[in-house]
């Protein structure tokens, strides 16, 4: 078998059995990207052929700015069977402005009469072997004739990239020699993979030479896989695939405790605080049986403390006291009495009261009170919204946007201490507020005349609809 070098000097030396005819060169139109075939060729050749036709092919070398001189070519076809496979070109040159290079057509793309599909594909890759710049045609079409095969060939076991790096290694080996005859010594041959491409040289040569680029024996990106199954956690602990258990535990064996760490640095001190001003806000009557609750409303500086309380359970009722036997009270002076008269025990319906020297009963007499009983009245603006009351006086507001009311001081507190106002609710709902005092829960309405009395702490609400008075 000629080495390369016998076949490029065979070249050489006889140019006219290598001379391509013009009018049998496949033409590449970089703008439409397109591969004009002549007429004359487009039949390739017979079912099984092999290696027995050369297509040429000429493009101009440069596309816009970019000079595609400088990339690798591989020829990608489908063959009449669908079979895919790629050819990589080693004989491409550059003449003035033009690309040439050529396609010796594999039994792999011969292997079934019909019609092969390619496209010619142009790449460009770093040192690294990434592809960087791609160039690509529009698919073109050759036929393939009918032939007859005595013996199954079995193509998918030798793509055409393979055939081509097997027959470049037979020739670099330089076996020569027919029938009877001697051939030359074969000199070793060394191959590496550089990271982009496949070399060889002769076993003690310092350079090497590049056999094919890894980009052009790449195979296309594969589809994505199937999702896989998700694992999950059983019954038991273990990892499981679907319903397999794996034997895994999803958790690891409890460790040792870890050592006491170092106390952390003592932290500055804190802001100042606001004083809250705690209010009462709504006071619920529940249940008896219910539990008391409490939840606190409004800001940290002026919280609404919510209660509620439930109703006490009716108490059982008292036994009878024994009966004992009546008797007369003495008869005590009007100085002892002070004004009173000594009654029998047994009197239904007369008060009576204790001499506190010496705890005898008596129904006393009290001197006629000249005072007036009137409760003194006084009528508010309705500029008066935020009003300290005094008790047992009756307030008479008009109609009310707004109203505070907080209770002043008694000056006794051993008597009953009543504080009394009436109000107007207009179109729009009077806003009420009322400072340290329990009540039901209450919502003032609007176009109503409310009456409210507060005695000890507890206030009582009542409202009218204006409409009715």
């Amino acid at each position: 078998m000629a080495t390369a070098d016998e076949i490029l000097e065979q070249m050489a030396n006889n140019p006219e059995l290598y001379a391509t005819d013009p009018e049998e060169i496949c033409t590449i139109d970089n703008d439409l990207r397109t591969i004009t075939i002549p007429s004359g060729l487009q039949t390739v050749g017979v079912e099984s052929d092999e290696d027995v036709r050369r297509l040429n092919f000429q493009m101009p070398k440069q596309y816009h700015e970019v000079d595609l001189s400088e990339f690798n070519i591989r020829i990608n076809f489908m063959n009449a069977n669908n079979g895919g496979d790629s050819y990589a070109v080693t004989d491409k040159q550059v003449s003035g402005d033009n690309i040439t290079f050529s396609w010796l057509v594999g039994r792999n793309a011969l292997a079934y009469r019909g019609n092969i599909r390619f496209i010619i594909c142009l790449k460009k890759a770093d040192a690294e072997g990434v592809v960087q710049q791609e160039f690509n045609t529009t698919v073109a079409t050759l036929s393939v004739l009918e032939g007859l095969e005595t013996t199954e060939a079995v193509v998918a076991e030798n793509p055409d990239v393979i055939e081509q790096i097997l027959t470049r290694l037979d020739e670099l080996e330089e076996n020569g020699g027919g029938s009877d005859t001697s051939g030359k010594d074969g000199r070793e041959i060394e191959i590496q993979n550089n990271g982009t491409a496949i070399q060889w040289r002769y076993a003690g040569d310092d350079d090497w030479t590049d056999l094919v680029q890894l980009s052009d024996i790449t195979g296309a990106k594969g589809d994505p896989g199937e999702n896989g199954i998700t694992p999950t956690i059983g019954e038991n602990g273990n990892w499981y695939l679907g319903e397999t258990d794996t034997g895994k535990p999803s958790q690891g064996e409890k460790g040792d405790p870890g050592q006491k760490g170092d106390p952390g640095q003592k932290g500055d001190p804190g802001q100042t605080g606001a004083t809250p001003n705690i209010q009462i806000g709504t006071v619920q009557t529940l249940e008896p049986g219910q539990q008391a609750t409490a939840s606190m409303t409004g800001t940290p500086e002026n919280p609404l403390l919510n209660l509620g309380i439930p109703k006490g359970e009716k108490g059982d009722p008292g036994e009878d006291a024994e009966s004992g036997d009546s008797y007369t009270l003495p008869i005590m002076s009007d100085t002892q009495l002070g004004g009173g008269k000594a009654v029998e025990k047994t009197d239904e319906d007369v008060p009576v009261a204790v001499d506190p020297s010496t705890g005898q009963l008596f129904v006393p007499t009290y001197p006629e009170n000249t005072s007036s009983s009137a409760t003194p009245r006084q009528e508010m603006q309705n500029t008066n919204t935020n009003v300290t009351l005094e008790p047992n006086k009756l307030y008479v507001f008009p109609e009310m946007e707004s109203l505070t009311i907080t209770l002043g001081t008694p000056s006794d507190a051993n008597v009953a201490n009543e504080y009394h106002f009436f109000f107007t609710s207009g179109s729009t709902a009077t806003t009420l507020t009322l400072n340290d005092v329990l009540s039901d829960t209450y919502s003032i309405e609007a176009n109503m005349k409310y009456e409210v009395s507060i005695l000890e702490g507890i206030a009582y609400i009542k409202g009218v609809s204006t409409s009715e008075t």
